[in-house]
């Protein structure tokens, strides 16, 4: 699909003849766009695979890409309206915390995995990702938060990495070792 762009577009449309009232089709066109950084007819696929199948994950595709076409107030508003209509959906709620955490908005991303792990206490990811953002902000509680992520998923060297920073932020330099 990367080396033959227009073949995956010809396909993603022949998908949506057969297939109208389905979005796999649209979701295949957004991809390739997406994939070759042609934000606003990927975001146009997405639009349409959403206004078939309305869920989390479409959702985070056309809001992720919303946030880079812009206009950021748009992509604000949908994320809005997604989380009035359903203010539990924790994976969206992670996908804002992630993009804020990226983005050096550690404060709001505080919130978004705090709210993620009122939802789903056992999130390791969310965990892991809080404890993040309080040792970038310099605020007590990373250590238990990056411990409660490596407990739960033991193998993974960004969980031990994070609490690594956390221990040492902490002043525990021999246990980040």
């Amino acid at each position: 699909l990367d080396k033959r762009p227009q073949d995956a577009i010809a396909i993603a449309r022949k998908l949506q003849q057969q297939r109208p009232k389905e979005a796999v089709g649209y979701a295949l066109e957004g991809e390739v766009f997406a994939g070759r950084r042609q934000w606003e007819p990927a975001l146009a696929a997405f639009r349409e695979e959403f206004s078939r199948n309305k869920s989390t994950g479409t959702a985070i595709r056309v809001h992720a890409t919303m946030t880079v076409a812009g206009p950021a107030s748009a992509a604000e508003a949908f994320a809005a309206q997604w989380l009035r209509e359903r203010p539990k959906d924790a994976a969206f709620l992670a996908h804002l915390g992630n993009l804020d955490m990226e983005a050096g908005r550690f404060a709001p991303a505080e919130q978004r995995f705090r709210a993620v792990l009122a939802l789903v206490p056992d999130n390791a990811t969310a965990l892991n990702n809080l404890a993040w953002v309080l040792v970038k902000q310099n605020k007590p509680g990373s250590v238990e938060h990056a411990r409660r992520a490596t407990a739960l998923a033991p193998s993974q060297p960004a969980f031990m990495d994070t609490l690594a920073a956390a221990l040492a932020a902490g002043g525990d330099l021999p246990g980040a070792i």
